[in-house]
């Protein structure tokens, strides 16, 4: 485990900045169709909520923009919202950005990234209140997690696609609500198995990411993309919806 670093500074208000990573991709001439894709979020089995992600494809970079709508509470009367945007390398899925915005029980609390070569420093806003914690950068490849985000699991699931490993790890940076930390967690491939994905039977591959029993356990396919996320502690689960059917228009007679 990385040790979460040294200092702690505080800082002005993080709108400026934020701004800037939320808007809208710029488009390279020979950029792809973006790729879209939704996520059920349960826990304890019961439906709280939903992500929906988008990637676009800008050339040397991707554009991941993220939306999370989670109706929380024992009446489902306190809803979280949640707004996430994360720039990364298309080749090595090097972190280059990080923003995100969360409104939950009439607070606001705003994150943002500082990345250079050998150190970040991660931003916190906490309702116009903001602090820093600044850390030696890892070598490798930086995932965030950040609760209710999980598009940065599918950008690990696109890391693993294509190459095989026994155990390894993976640079975290856990944003908290009181301070963020850095780890290095231990990565381990479960192989192929079935999987049923809603109506299909799909060839799944299983890794475990973490320590047991906050690990997470993730079913993906061989193209990289998440189809299924289950954290056991929490009572978790997180299930990539199939596109729907389009149906054909009936020729005209």
């Amino acid at each position: 485990m990385l040790d979460s670093v040294g200092m702690r500074v505080r800082t002005l208000p993080l709108l400026a900045a934020a701004a800037v990573f939320f808007a809208p991709p710029a488009r390279a001439d020979n950029a792809q169709v973006p790729d879209r894709a939704k996520f059920e979020i349960r826990v304890h089995d019961k439906i709280v909520g939903a992500e929906t992600m988008t990637i676009s494809d800008d050339g040397d970079s991707i554009s991941v923009v993220s939306n999370t709508v989670q109706l929380l509470g024992p009446t489902g009367s306190d809803s979280l919202i949640k707004d996430a945007a994360i720039g990364a390398d298309s080749y090595d899925l090097n972190l280059r950005s990080y923003a995100s915005i969360q409104r939950y029980k009439g607070h606001r609390v705003q994150h943002s990234f500082a990345l250079h070569d050998t150190m970040f420093t991660s931003f916190r806003d906490v309702d116009g209140r903001g602090y820093g914690d600044t850390f030696a950068r890892p070598p490798g490849h930086l995932f965030v997690v950040d609760p209710g985000v999980f598009s940065s699991f599918e950008l690990i699931c696109r890391m693993l696609r294509g190459h095989a490993f026994v155990n390894r790890t993976v640079n975290l940076v856990v944003l908290g609500a009181a301070r963020d930390t850095v780890l290095a967690s231990p990565l381990v491939d479960d192989g192929e198995e079935p999987f049923r994905w809603e109506t299909k039977a799909v060839q799944a591959r299983k890794f475990t990411l973490g320590a047991e029993p906050a690990a997470y356990h993730i079913w993906m396919t061989s193209e990289g993309h998440l189809l299924r996320l289950e954290h056991h502690a929490s009572g978790l689960r997180v299930d990539r919806q199939a596109a729907p059917v389009k149906r054909k228009r009936p020729d005209a007679g």
